[in-house]
């Protein structure tokens, strides 16, 4: 195997295995209490993860017309793995707020910083990284459009309220303040103006930082107990999400003219985030529109660990793509 792969490999399996890892065990342990993730995510989000993403757009080399479109990729495979998943619950008999999550878990993948950007941090460095925040500009508009209508759609009594939750979305740090490193980062960029010494080392240190910090989070809410009563459903969504999804991506990518392209970056990077698990804001979507929150939780859980072990094959493919 190439060194640089090899220990690639051996990085992203320490941070996201780590992380989780030692999250779950200081819960178990009562270290830390549960309650302590809400404080570190709300930090990473609203401190760390926008400037790494402001660094990463500023410091990225001039894109072509390909990568510009990698938003509108995203919202493509999430409208693509709708019918798919529909079609997968159907044929098992999911009831119809069980089917509305097993949907919205195949649609909507952890494409941030605690999967999809991480791998593609790993896989291009700062690179990889820039292109990763661009893919995901799309997701919270698509989630709170399409997701909800989709949640609604599937809902006996829908009581989320679409406008009040995009509302918050701007109110609250957390997820403004991502937005906002984006939009400084690109501005920046297109300026010309020259980013700061060592950019390379900052975001060497930062991005794994900001991941492990995320996992050790995620493993301090980790419960295995509801995937006893889901195994069925989390399997079937293990096939949409690691098989249907990074097949259908690599098929979408065609149209987009990725697998043309000189610079296979883009390729690399549509292939990582279709190989993503559940996201989060799966699990509150169900919450939010009376779905099946206990399914959603086990979806979320079993997908995300499978991640971790499947990382190392998704990066040596995502090689293979860029040097194919």
């Amino acid at each position: 195997m190439d060194p640089k792969l090899l220990s690639d490999t051996i990085i992203t399996a320490s941070v996201i295995l780590g992380g989780l890892a030692l999250g779950y065990y200081l819960r178990k342990a009562g270290r830390l209490p549960e309650s302590a993730a809400n404080p570190i995510n709300r930090f990473a989000l609203i401190v760390v993860q926008p400037l790494v993403i402001a660094l990463a757009l500023w410091m990225m080399k001039p894109v072509d017309w390909q990568a510009l479109l990698l938003p509108l990729y995203g919202i493509a495979l999430i409208l693509a793995m709708w019918p798919v998943s529909a079609l997968i619950g159907r044929w098992v008999g999911l009831d119809r707020p069980s089917l509305g999550t097993f949907v919205s878990g195949s649609m909507f993948s952890n494409v941030g910083f605690t999967f999809g950007t991480f791998l593609a941090y790993m896989a291009l460095g700062p690179q990889g990284a820039a292109l990763g925040a661009l893919y995901c500009v799309s997701f919270m508009p698509s989630f709170f459009t399409l997701g909800f209508y989709a949640g609604r759609y599937y809902s006996p009594a829908a009581e989320g309220n679409m406008w009040q939750a995009l509302r918050q979305q701007f109110l609250d740090p957390a997820t403004r303040n991502p937005v906002l490193g984006i939009a400084v980062g690109l501005a920046l960029n297109a300026l010309h103006v020259a980013p700061p010494p060592h950019s390379n080392e900052i975001i060497g240190v930062a991005m794994p930082a900001t991941t492990f910090s995320y996992l050790l989070a995620i493993g301090l809410g980790l419960h295995l107990s509801a995937v006893r009563d889901y195994w069925r459903e989390c399997l079937l969504l293990h096939v949409s999400k690691f098989v249907i999804s990074p097949a259908l991506g690599l098929l979408l990518a065609i149209p987009f003219g990725y697998w043309l392209s000189a610079d296979r970056s883009n390729l690399a990077i549509v292939f990582i985030e279709a190989s993503a698990p559940v996201a989060i804001m799966s699990v509150m979507l169900a919450e939010m529109c009376t779905l099946n929150p206990k399914l959603a939780g086990a979806l979320w859980i079993t997908t995300n660990v499978t991640a971790v072990f499947l990382a190392p094959v998704v990066l040596i493919v995502a090689r293979m793509l860029m040097h194919a």
